[in-house]
């Protein structure tokens, strides 16, 4: 099966959360994989319209399961994230 995340009404190239004194610049999306947080999948521009991603994953019962599907089984989903990328 594939899953299939469009992401819209992003942060832009910059953002300052509330909160925080100094903004975050360079902003990029991307999709987390499990157990390796640091691993994304596809980054793309912060300040983009839309992005997609297409992740592969299986289905075992009421449990998706996949590298870039994270959660308790029954209720896992694809973890969209976002950073500064350097």
């Amino acid at each position: 099966m594939r899953i299939r995340i469009v992401g819209t009404r992003l942060p832009g190239s910059s953002c300052r959360p509330p909160g925080i004194e100094t903004a975050y610049s360079n902003i990029h999306v991307g999709v987390q994989r499990r157990n390796r947080p640091q691993e994304l999948l596809d980054l793309q521009r912060g300040d983009s319209e839309t992005v997609t991603w297409t992740v592969e994953c299986t289905v075992h019962e009421t449990d998706v399961r996949g590298p870039y599907v994270q959660g308790r089984p029954g209720g896992a989903v694809p973890l969209p994230q976002l950073g500064q990328r350097r």
